[in-house]
């Protein structure tokens, strides 16, 4: 049986939280790139997760500098992956049980 991933539904869920003013700019010509709560971010799109910033005009998605940037597999199966690698299970378990092998 798997286990209660449902307390990281605010981070990975389908509907996570969109909140602009624990962003900062990742651009780094920006005046204010890096700076966390200048009020310079907005939600460019709550359904894609992105932000703009409205010094530069940049965007970028909500993910950008973590580990659940430019996925190609569902965030949730990365969680649960990595919990699995942390506790020793082999790696050829896991991709024959996750039908990874690409």
């Amino acid at each position: 049986m798997l286990p209660d991933w449902s307390h990281y539904t605010s981070v990975i869920g389908s509907q996570p939280i969109v909140d602009p003013s624990r962003q900062f700019c990742h651009n780094p010509d920006c005046p204010v790139s890096s700076k966390v709560g200048e009020g310079n971010i907005g939600v460019h799109n709550q359904k894609d997760r992105r932000y703009v910033c409205h010094r530069c005009g940049k965007t970028f998605a909500a993910t950008k500098g973590t580990t659940f940037h430019r996925l190609h597999k569902a965030a949730d199966l990365v969680v649960i992956v990595l919990a699995l690698l942390c506790h020793g299970c082999p790696v050829q378990a896991i991709v024959a049980a996750f039908d990874l092998d690409d």
